[in-house]
């Protein structure tokens, strides 16, 4: 089976082996947000993948007794699994009294139309990494 970001996000979503929710939460939440942002649900997550995806990711490697953030590239399946990783995140710090598919829409449309939160925290993981491409030598 193909791992696609939509099954990839369908997995992070899922509590308790309950499957079936998790893809009614996605389905209802990018039913709402096609409808405001006029896209298809494809054209969605793929504009929320590139925008949320960093090519590079940091990872901490402990050499003697430091550990140090070492940048990586990241393959395809591994950037998908942070972006939903990330969004589940996010729906899960939204404190407001709404049902899943709701805040996971409202998050999306906030992202796609104006830039949202993540983008500012894109921001900060970017000047990290260069911050720390000193440290690309321990990648090997």
């Amino acid at each position: 089976m193909k791992k696609t970001f939509y099954n990839n996000l369908m997995g992070c979503l899922t509590k308790r082996g309950k499957r079936q929710k998790a893809k009614q939460i996605l389905d209802q939440s990018l039913l709402q947000t096609s409808k405001v942002t006029r896209n298809c649900a494809s054209k969605i997550l793929y504009r929320l993948a590139s925008k949320l995806g960093n090519l590079i990711e940091l990872r901490k490697l402990k050499i003697r007794k430091n550990v140090i953030l070492v940048p990586f590239l990241s393959k395809k399946n591994r950037r998908q699994f942070l972006v939903s990783k990330q969004l589940v995140s996010e729906l899960k710090a939204n404190r407001k009294k709404f049902d899943g598919a709701t805040k996971l829409s409202e998050h999306m449309r906030s992202f796609l139309l104006k830039g949202g939160d993540n983008f500012n925290k894109r921001k900060l993981y970017q000047k990290q990494i260069l911050a720390n491409r000193s440290n690309l030598h321990f990648r090997y």
